[in-house]
């Protein structure tokens, strides 16, 4: 399939077997805003320009808040292990700190809220935990690839392979013992640990920017599940967020700026602030439900994370207006903790004014103030959440406050 001139393209709610690699830019949430825009439209320009991306087309690849992942189905017959090298020199070329995580398996195609095909799957979320892995040295390679490469005839690709070492890297706590990787260091690959300065290209050196309403939501273990229950939470959680702006007037007029993560995403509402509250809560309430549309061995609690703030938007390598900055970080931190875990519904210190309604009295009555983080982007931002019932009559927090009792909430009598 190396001589096709038309890419195939991915077809909507279809499960593919193929491999992701997933890409981000290390320590890109503690850069200053420029030098992170920078690295990020160093990345997507030179990876849309990358020879497998132009094999695969860019509708095969997806952005993240920190990077892109690279989806590469089966059907293309093509040997991914045989591009990494020459990616990690285009990287290092741009002066790109990479770090990568690579799984085979399944995984789900289908339509965004934007319009724009997106990727999901436990094989997505297995290839960001390597990626991710405060141990990664350049590259992790998930057992479930070198597996699937052992079928392909000796390349320069399958050397490399066989230069890694052999070591486990752990995840979240409901990934078990860990994955079994095969671990590329700067020996095996040109991988740099720090920012490069580089140019961009021209025309993206006058960024714009935008200021709103920031949501941060989190449904962890959310691709958890066989085929069929994954394709109908998505299908639903896609119907969720696009009523969210469909149902409300001031959404509905303002334009949105979207960002997907896995099992959440951020979404970015321009010129909105004081509807943050109720658009929270509508979103919070389809949250809970989504977290409660599972079997029930897979336990979930829905969060959502809320600031206010200016983002700089930028145009990926499929040509989608993505947001980014420190203040998509924080929103997205504020979530990000134990603490956070508990509580389901946080909002930033931006938002003081709006949630109290201007009242420093119904602020220390209705919210209680969660520890504050003390490192990453959200570092000494104040987080307020709604106070908990002590009668344990609630199943979640962020029911608890906003929706009333766990009787009426399971009945549908939400007010």
């Amino acid at each position: 399939m190396h001589g096709k001139t038309t890419p195939l393209k991915p077809i909507a709610y279809h499960t593919y077997n193929g491999t992701i690699i997933f890409v981000l830019v290390l320590g890109l949430k503690d850069m200053s805003p420029g030098t992170a825009y920078s690295c990020l439209i160093r990345l997507h320009s030179a990876v849309g320009k990358f020879s497998l991306i132009n094999l695969l087309g860019t509708s095969w690849l997806g952005t993240t808040a920190t990077g892109l992942f690279i989806a590469i189905p089966d059907e293309f017959g093509l040997r991914p292990h045989d591009y990494l090298a020459s990616l990690y020199e285009v990287f290092a070329g741009q002066g790109l700190p990479i770090r990568s995580g690579i799984s085979w398996g399944p995984f789900l195609c289908f339509t965004d809220i934007d319009n724009h095909v997106n990727f999901v799957g436990r094989t997505i979320n297995v290839a960001a935990r390597l990626a991710y892995s405060p141990n990664n040295p350049g590259c992790f390679i998930h057992s479930a690839y070198l597996d699937y490469a052992k079928g392909f005839a000796e390349s320069k690709g399958s050397t490399l392979l066989a230069k890694g070492s052999s070591v486990t890297v752990l995840g979240k706590k409901h990934d078990g013992a860990g994955f079994r990787c095969c671990a590329l260091t700067h020996e095996d690959l040109p991988v740099i640990t720090s920012v490069i300065d580089k140019p961009m290209p021209r025309k993206y050196s006058d960024p714009r920017h935008s200021t709103g309403i920031i949501l941060a939501y989190d449904l962890p273990q959310f691709s958890e599940g066989d085929e069929s229950q994954i394709r109908k939470r998505v299908r639903s959680l896609v119907d969720t967020l696009r009523g969210l702006r469909e149902n409300n007037l001031s959404a509905r007029n303002a334009e949105m700026y979207f960002c997907p993560g896995g099992d959440g995403g951020l979404l970015v509402l321009p010129g909105l602030r004081q509807e943050a509250v109720e658009l929270s809560k509508q979103l919070a309430q389809q949250l809970v439900v989504e977290s409660e549309y599972k079997d029930r061995p897979i336990s979930v609690d829905a969060r959502l994370g809320v600031h206010y703030g200016a983002v700089t938007l930028y145009v990926d390598a499929a040509g989608r207006v993505r947001p980014t900055g420190p203040s998509c970080f924080i929103a997205d931190e504020l979530i990000a903790d134990e603490a956070s875990k508990n509580a389901g519904l946080v909002f930033s210190n931006a938002l003081k004014d709006v949630i109290s309604h201007g009242s420093g009295a119904f602020l220390r009555s209705e919210f209680e103030e969660l520890p504050l983080l003390t490192s990453g982007p959200a570092d000494g931002v104040l987080r307020f959440t709604p106070r908990r019932s002590v009668d344990g009559e609630f199943k979640h927090p962020l029911v608890e406050k906003l929706f009333g009792p766990t009787s009426s909430w399971q009945s549908g009598k939400l007010e």
